[in-house]
């Protein structure tokens, strides 16, 4: 659980960062550094102030959920300035919830969920045979 106080000195900080970086660019002319973002093996340079601040901002909104966003939403990609020949393949919209969560995922989170659903398969299953063994001793 964040408290209020971690959250305003958070916000505080990144208002700090992006003020220095403001500053840095109007003494030097240059603009902000580029950051890149990766949304299904396609690479996307974020190199203007405005692109910069949208990402912060959309990144605020969607949290943990904006490479699904980018992924699916032709609007979003238009905003960040992704081209439709090079955007990322749009997620089925009629698979189940995890399996859109696990074509996001990288290969370590791939394999903690595939991990999980074996051993809940397993107790599942040993579950069952614990119940066939009582059923065979009455």
């Amino acid at each position: 659980v964040r408290s209020v106080k971690q959250a305003k000195k958070r916000e505080r900080r990144a208002d700090n960062h992006n003020t220095r970086l403001a500053l840095r660019t109007l003494e030097t002319g240059a603009g902000p550094p580029p950051e890149k973002l990766k949304v299904r093996g396609i690479t996307v340079t974020i190199a203007s102030w405005r692109s910069r601040l949208l990402l912060q901002a959309i990144k605020r909104a969607l949290q943990s959920g904006l490479h699904l966003h980018l992924a699916a939403s032709p609007d979003l990609q238009g905003l960040l300035g992704i081209a439709a020949e090079g955007s990322a393949e749009p997620v089925d919209p009629s698979a189940a919830q995890e399996e859109k969560r696990f074509a996001i995922f990288s290969s370590a989170q791939r394999d903690r969920l595939r991990e999980k659903k074996v051993n809940k398969g397993r107790r599942e299953k040993g579950a069952m045979l614990e119940q066939e063994d009582l059923v065979e001793a009455c």
